[in-house]
């Protein structure tokens, strides 16, 4: 496939949620209202204390999972999306598919073979929280049986192990694949949907 004269140029982070993660001021924020620091989703090491993901989920697990949401940023031109879900103990969280937020080449997502995939999973002050920017809800699910924490751990490790849907690809593998593919294998899990019912 040839290669475009400016993917081989270095440019400064593209605008949307990419670059709020990073932002000192949104740092801060998270910092005053003791939110915990976002967690990247990557299984490279051991499944054992001192991973961050594995530390995570330890202190979380006990609580089983209310509710959760899909929702899509009003920012133009990119309108991100990502998940948003509820514990019962009431701690919220979201879920995030970014490019890393010093991705050297960024304009590279737009090949095949993407950029490295920054996925997250970060503390939020509830469902709505809008600390990056305002979003709609598209799609609110309350459960009605306990939905076990794992299940979201799941869903990403099959996400991060498969080599194509591993990175950030802008026509394909991006924050709408990533955020819809965890809440629609969520759903058909806890609810035993299979293909004879929703396709």
């Amino acid at each position: 496939m040839p290669t475009l004269p400016f993917t081989r140029l270095s440019f400064t982070s593209l605008p949307g949620s990419s670059y709020y993660i990073s932002n000192a001021l949104v740092i801060a924020k998270r910092v005053a209202l003791g939110l915990e620091d976002p967690v990247r989703i990557e299984f490279e090491g051991e499944w054992v204390k001192g991973n961050p993901l594995f530390d995570w989920y330890q202190r979380h697990s006990s609580s089983p999972i209310e509710s959760m949401q899909l929702r899509k940023e009003k920012k133009a031109p990119f309108f991100h999306e990502y998940v948003t879900f509820r514990l019962s103990d009431g701690s919220c969280f979201r879920i995030d598919r970014r490019q890393l937020p010093n991705e050297r080449y960024p304009m590279c997502c737009t090949q095949r073979e993407g950029v490295e995939a920054y996925d997250t999973i970060e503390e939020i002050t509830d469902m709505e929280d809008s600390m990056y920017n305002p979003s709609d809800c598209l799609v609110q699910v309350d459960f009605t049986t306990d939905v076990e924490l794992n299940l979201i751990i799941v869903i990403c490790r099959a996400i991060y192990e498969r080599p194509d849907t591993r990175n950030y690809t802008v026509q394909r593998y991006n924050c709408y694949f990533y955020s819809q593919t965890v809440v629609m294998f969520t759903l058909c899990t806890v609810y035993d949907w299979d293909e004879y019912f929703i396709w």
